[in-house]
C-alpha cells in the first residue's frame, strides 16, 4: 500500500488512461504514478479501476487498449486492482495477476493518491489531461487534488532542452547547425522524445510505461544538474 505523507520537495511523473476526451464525461480506468523524494527510493504505483462505460468514446478505449489490458471486465464499476505499488512487483511478461491477492476500490485508490501528491510538482506528457482526470476522480471519491499548481509538461522541456542545445552549439562553433536538431513544428511528442534521445516505448498509452517514458526524458534533460 502507498503510504506517503505530502513534501513539497517531491516530483511525480503522471499517466491516466481514460474512457473520453471531454472531461466532463470520463471516467480513469488506469492510474500509475512514478514517486520521486530526495534521498528516498523511487516508488512506482499502477492501478486499474472498472470504470463506468455509459459514456465512454469507443475510440478513447480502443486508443488505450481498454478491452486488451483490463482486468475487470467482468466487475462492477469502482472495483479495482493492483498492478504495481510497494507491496506488490510488477507482473512479469505472461505472468497472470492473481486478482484476489491484489484487489482494491477506486475509494482505497483515491485516498492513497491524494496525500501523495499533495504539494507535489508535477511532470507528465499532456498533464493538464491528467490533472483534470484525477481532479475529478479524487472528488467522487471524497479527496481532492491539492498538487501544486503548475504542472510540467516533457514535450515543452524537450523543446526548451533542443532549442537550447542548438543555440550552445551556435555560439560555440560559430555556425547554424543542422536542423534536424529540432523537428519542425508543430514538434510532434514522439519526435521530440526521439530526439532528446528517449524514443516512444514499446507499450506506449499503458499508464506506466507512459510514465516512466516523461520520466525518462526529464532525466536526459536535466542529467548531471541537482533538481531538489
Amino acid at each position: 500500500m502507498l503510504k506517503l505523507r505530502p513534501n513539497p520537495k517531491r516530483i511525480v511523473f503522471l499517466d491516466t488512461e481514460f474512457t473520453h476526451l471531454d472531461p466532463d464525461r470520463r471516467e480513469v480506468w488506469e492510474i500509475a504514478a512514478i514517486i520521486r523524494d530526495p534521498g528516498m527510493p523511487e516508488i512506482e504505483v499502477e492501478w486499474q479501476i472498472r470504470p463506468d462505460l455509459r459514456f465512454a468514446d469507443p475510440n478513447a478505449l480502443k486508443i488505450g487498449g481498454y478491452y486488451e489490458r483490463c482486468l475487470l471486465q467482468d466487475h462492477s464499476p469502482g472495483d479495482a486492482v493492483i498492478i504495481v505499488d510497494p507491496d506488490h512487483a510488477e507482473p512479469g511478461a505472461g505472468e497472470t495477476i492473481e486478482y484476489e491477492k491484489r484487489r482494491t476500490t477506486a475509494r482505497e485508490i483515491a485516498a492513497q493518491l491524494a496525500p501523495a501528491l499533495c504539494r507535489a510538482t508535477i511532470f507528465a506528457g499532456v498533464p493538464k489531461a491528467d490533472e483534470l482526470t484525477l481532479e475529478r476522480f479524487l472528488a467522487d471519491h471524497g479527496q481532492a487534488w491539492t498538487a501544486e499548481h503548475r504542472t510540467h509538461c516533457v514535450r515543452t522541456l524537450g523543446l526548451g532542452y533542443l532549442l537550447g542545445r542548438r543555440a550552445e552549439r551556435v555560439i560555440r562553433l560559430g555556425v547554424e547547425p543542422h536542423p534536424a536538431g529540432v523537428p519542425p513544428f508543430p514538434w510532434d511528442p514522439k519526435e521530440l522524445a526521439a530526439t532528446v534521445g528517449v524514443p516512444l516505448p514499446a507499450q506506449a498509452h499503458r499508464a506506466l510505461a507512459d510514465a516512466r517514458w516523461a520520466a525518462d526524458q526529464f532525466d536526459v534533460i536535466f542529467a548531471g544538474n541537482e533538481i531538489v
